[in-house]
């Protein structure tokens, strides 16, 4: 799995994604986002000291996006695959390699507890459940 930091040139890619019914319905707020929207939140999203946004692809092509998002001691992780990349195993080698970009640091994520994909992925990629937080349940692991 090549990861990459994500640029401008991903706007487009990363709003479809975004803007997928599915995803919509599983993130917080499942309303669409407007693409001048996207594009200020991308531009600053991209020059953020607390935010890194990765970018996945194979030899097939682009996979997905992976937003961290630091919170104190830990950050925030938030994955989002390309609806045609999904139910292919690609998830775990996304996040991992991801993860592997911030080398020696702990990683939470926050899922609905009807989103049983991202719950499973979470646990292969050695997160344990820590309890309920507005709702959505915490994972976390800690490798530093």
């Amino acid at each position: 799995m090549d990861i990459r930091p994500a640029s401008p040139d991903d706007a487009a890619l990363i709003f479809a994604w975004r803007n997928d019914p599915h995803t919509r319905a599983m993130f917080r707020d499942s309303a669409p986002v407007a693409w001048a929207d996207h594009l200020r939140w991308l531009a600053d999203t991209l020059q953020r000291p607390d935010r890194r946004l990765f970018m996945a692809a194979d030899a097939a092509g682009p996979v997905g996006v992976v937003r961290f998002d630091r919170e104190g001691d830990i950050w925030a992780v938030s994955v989002n695959l390309a609806p045609d990349r999904r139910g292919h195993g690609l998830s775990v080698a996304v996040l991992q390699a991801a993860m592997r970009q911030l080398p020696g640091q702990s990683f939470r994520a926050e899922i609905r507890p009807e989103n049983t994909a991202s719950r499973q992925l979470f646990s292969r990629a050695g997160y344990a459940e820590a309890g309920l937080h507005d709702g959505l349940i915490r994972m976390e692991t800690r490798t530093g």
